[in-house]
């Protein structure tokens, strides 16, 4: 079938003259029944294209042919057509057809959808995406789970609905794909929960019933793979000596600077790539006391929204480059904007600090495992690291909730979650400048004169 486009929307949305649709059946009877809702459908895009929407379209060819069906039964159950030639009866010979060519599963999955006893798997995605307000790497991430689940259904040949998505199902998913694939438990985990988040929308929604979700306990345990020789898993703390190789050796910008200001605040890289010159604030106290500050304004989880005071030996350089800047501008204004809505502003800086530190020798790769155990969250990791150390050695003014409110975690995920997570609310401020001042750059070693 095809479907003229007037010229003025050949021009403005970039289509062609014609747009056309194959018909999918070689059925006549079929063909008479299906043409009017390609037309229709066609006819849309092209207003869509007018008023500046977006169409998509739907990859499995079955799916598309059911949806197809599905809108002609409702039109003729809309106009009353005569049954002997209604689109149900002309749906059981394309049924009988394909059951012959694509085999049983192929058939009742067409079947099914048109007749409204089967959902597409990804009918409801982009709903879902809207209400739970998605963005960036969290959408792209929540849809790659989607769409890795619904490859695995079509290579296995299982229907890609909702409703054929069982327990058993979603087990032999996970053990298929991910323990026999040999992927990270916590990559894993993170498809599982984009997938177990659908299924509680779904059944938010009433698509399914509240009792369904076929994800739940299905979530693989971390921490059972391999350890470094100091214990630890798969991620840890950068040492001292890594800390002043680091320091002393990345001198390109703005990746030095954001080293040192994550080295000594615990802030994440995607934290530091958003800081705007309005989120900073240079204030000093009338008894002469620093009340320096910058705000985490939006981050990974609840709690990352925080004021972190800035540290005395960050202080001149982050005065520095918010000098002749605009409220609006980055802090780190070299980094370049991102094409991709799930590429993060620090994606270049993350890239850099990668080849940086292994330039550097500062790596810690593991047989058997893809990524190294130090990465720039390790910044992150000794911050916090050496905070406790100074608790330890008898530092005085914070305590270790106090690390908790610096750095951006839940204090209700803690012991004492009511009395010293949700109660007392944010340390004060000189608890929270205590906590960061207590933490110093190693001092490089000097050479021995006589070696």
């Amino acid at each position: 079938m095809k479907v003229r486009v007037p010229p003025s929307v050949q021009a403005s949305a970039k289509l062609p003259a014609w747009l056309k649709e194959a018909l999918p059946t070689d059925s006549p009877r079929a063909a008479e029944t299906l043409k009017w809702t390609v037309i229709a459908r066609l006819k849309q895009r092209i207003e869509d294209a007018r008023n500046g929407v977006v169409s998509g379209t739907e990859a499995d060819p079955i799916v598309a042919e059911a949806l197809l069906w599905k809108e002609a039964i409702a039109d003729d159950t809309a106009t009353g057509e005569p049954s002997d030639t209604t689109a149900r009866m002309a749906l059981e010979d394309r049924v009988d057809a394909v059951a012959d060519r694509l085999g049983h599963e192929r058939a009742q999955l067409l079947a099914g959808i048109a007749l409204g006893t089967a959902t597409p798997l990804d009918s409801h995605v982009e709903a879902w995406i809207k209400e739970k307000a998605y963005k960036g790497r969290t959408e792209a991430a929540r849809r790659h789970a989607i769409r890795i689940f619904r490859t695995w259904c079509v290579d296995k040949k299982v229907p890609v609905t909702i409703e054929a998505v069982t327990r058993k199902l979603a087990g032999r998913f996970v053990t298929e794909h991910f323990v026999s694939g040999g992927i990270h438990a916590a990559t894993a985990n993170k498809a599982i929960s984009g997938l177990s988040s659908y299924w509680e929308w779904l059944a938010k929604r009433g698509h399914i019933e509240d009792d369904a979700n076929p994800w739940h306990r299905q979530f693989l345990k971390v921490g059972t793979g391999p350890k470094g020789e100091d214990g630890q898993g798969i991620k840890r703390p950068f040492t001292d000596t890594e800390v002043a190789k680091l320091i002393a050796g990345i001198t390109k910008q703005p990746l030095a600077d954001m080293c040192r200001l994550a080295a000594l605040s615990g802030a994440r890289i995607t934290e530091l790539a958003e800081l705007r010159v309005r989120h900073l604030t240079f204030n000093e106290g009338e008894d002469g006391t620093d009340l320096s500050t910058f705000r985490i304004v939006d981050g990974k989880t609840d709690s990352a929204a925080r004021t972190v005071p800035i540290h005395s030996s960050t202080f001149e350089m982050l005065k520095a480059r918010c000098e002749g800047k605009a409220a609006s501008d980055f802090v780190f204004h070299e980094l370049p904007e991102q094409s991709h809505a799930a590429r993060k502003r620090s994606a270049p800086a993350s890239q850099a600090f990668v080849r940086e530190r292994r330039e550097l020798g500062v790596d810690d790769q593991m047989p058997g495992v893809r990524q190294s155990r130090v990465d720039f969250h390790s910044w992150r990791r000794w911050f916090i690291r050496k905070a406790v150390e100074a608790l330890e050695n008898g530092a005085q003014g914070f305590t270790a909730w106090t690390i908790a409110d610096v750095v951006g975690h839940s204090k209700e995920d803690g012991p004492l979650p009511m009395t010293m997570g949700r109660y007392p609310g944010v340390a004060g401020t000189d608890a929270l400048r205590a906590c960061v001042e207590s933490v110093r750059f190693p001092e490089a070693k000097k050479r021995d004169a006589n070696a």
